[in-house]
């Protein structure tokens, strides 16, 4: 099992890099736990949403996966799945995807989930 505690660096690197690209909507680390990390977008403030309903989430449990899958899934404030991954060793035909690799890809794209529908 992952557990989002040790990525938190991860995690707020590519948030570093979602506030440099926009300096008018903020994103910030809300809380990261084992298994759940929220991400906070000062946008859904400016609309009048509170916490938690004003953050994203990372997850590391999805329905309907094995237990013994490791798995990254990214939600948005509504609870509404965006996108996951399953965590994969190298193989011959694809590279391997480690967490730290789907963690920065979640955040990027809860950045560009964000950006295009609000």
């Amino acid at each position: 099992m992952i557990d989002l505690r040790e990525y938190a660096d991860a995690i707020r690197d590519e948030v570093g890099d979602a506030n440099y690209k926009d300096q008018i909507w903020k994103f910030t680390v809300k809380h990261i736990g084992s298994q759940r990390a929220l991400i906070r977008w000062t946008y859904l403030d400016h609309l009048g949403e509170s916490y938690p309903a004003n953050c994203f989430q990372i997850t590391t449990t999805m329905e309907g996966c094995n237990n013994g899958d490791d798995v990254i899934v990214w939600r948005d404030p509504d609870g509404k799945m965006i996108d996951a991954v399953l965590i994969e060793e190298e193989t011959k035909y694809s590279a391997a995807i480690t967490p730290e690799r789907a963690i920065r890809w979640a955040v990027r794209n809860i950045v560009r989930h964000a950006n295009s529908r609000y």
